[in-house]
């Protein structure tokens, strides 16, 4: 795990000095929240595979760094992690890139979350 804090910390240093002249604008804020609550959803709800031998993680990012059934810890650490790093990303871009970049990664948390409750449904247990 401590390599892996290195390279968070590695990659917050670079892009931290990066920032685009366009300004954040409220606009950016109202996206990066809309993110950071479509990131919550999708860890909690992934959060419950562990209680479930037959439902696993199926993204790739996840499962190689921290495996098909990661732990509600480890889950919220990469959370956490990937926000903030995902901010620096997002004030490093352009106002017209900025936009698409969180709006992707909005999308893909709520398709992930969406797909997590349909998981967990099918064994009568709530993805909230």
């Amino acid at each position: 795990m401590c390599r892996k804090r290195l390279i968070v910390l590695l990659l917050i240093t670079v892009l931290g000095g990066c920032a685009h002249e366009d300004p954040w604008t409220r606009g950016d804020t109202m996206l990066y929240a809309g993110y950071v609550a479509a990131g919550a959803l999708d860890t909690k709800s992934t959060s419950r595979f562990q209680y479930y031998p037959d439902i696993y993680e199926v993204n790739p990012a996840v499962y190689w760094t921290l495996g098909r059934s990661p732990s509600t810890p480890d889950l919220w650490q990469a959370y956490i992690s990937v926000v903030a790093v995902n901010y620096f990303v997002a004030r490093a871009l352009p106002t017209k890139w900025r936009t698409r970049y969180l709006g992707v990664w909005t999308v893909g948390h709520g398709a992930a979350w969406i797909n997590n409750c349909r998981l967990l449904e099918k064994k009568s247990d709530s993805c909230m």
